[in-house]
């Protein structure tokens, strides 16, 4: 296991918080275990996700579109997204993008 200097803790997380990447393919970008990212931004502000959406965390739940014509339901413990037929891709693709980009 490689030992990072303060340097370059403060430069990966840096470089994380600029990102769009979730922290799982930005660590794996960086070449860096993403368990030591996750530490790193908890000393560095407290919370290691806050204001990004880690979308491995995310579950794809089964949905009986007969009654509620519920195309895709995602969800997690704080999060659910319904999407019904025929929703509009681009909206949710722009809604994405604010919700991934909050600082």
């Amino acid at each position: 296991m490689k030992e990072y200097s303060e340097e370059e803790k403060e430069k990966y997380v840096r470089g994380f918080k600029k990102c769009t990447l979730t922290l799982y393919d930005y660590a794996r970008e960086m070449n860096i275990r993403p368990e030591e990212l996750k530490q790193w931004l908890k000393e560095d502000n407290g919370s290691a996700l806050f204001g990004k959406i880690e979308m491995s965390d995310i579950v794809r739940t089964p949905v009986s579109t007969s009654t509620s014509r519920t195309a895709i339901k995602f969800e997690s413990k704080n999060i659910k997204i319904e999407l019904k037929e025929n929703y509009d891709k681009v909206l949710l693709m722009n809604l994405m993008e604010v919700l991934l980009n909050v600082k």
